[in-house]
């Protein structure tokens, strides 16, 4: 990147992806996990993969106010591996965890990530 736009070897990268609307790695990674939660949300997966996140108002038997937003399964040991996906749809806002078409959710998400 720092070659394409001319930015000096030691400038830090993020600002030259965000001016050329490019996601780094990490935001690569929160869309696919937010593209999989839209597909789960809207139940597009396989049967079997539609009780993997269930939602706090399953998980408590009182109400909350985050009584509808996905139960962030806290795990015990960082060998089981992070569950960043009910936590990444949980920060999305309603307006975009809200829409039907998948082609605009993901240029939505695109959008508030590449911000």
């Amino acid at each position: 990147m720092r070659p394409i736009t001319n930015s000096d070897y030691r400038e830090h990268t993020a600002p030259i992806f965000a001016k050329l609307g490019i996601l780094d790695i990490l935001q690569v990674d929160a869309l696919q996990i937010a593209k999989y939660k839209f597909y789960y949300h809207n139940q597009l997966l396989p049967p079997m993969f539609l009780s993997s996140f269930p939602e706090n108002r399953q998980v408590h038997s009182y109400d909350t106010r985050i009584a509808n937003c996905y139960w962030p399964h806290n795990r015990r040991t960082n060998l089981q591996g992070p569950n960043q996906g009910p936590t990444i749809w949980n920060s999305l806002p309603k307006s975009i965890t809200g829409l039907t078409s998948f082609f605009s959710f993901k240029r939505k998400v695109i959008d508030l990530l590449v911000k």
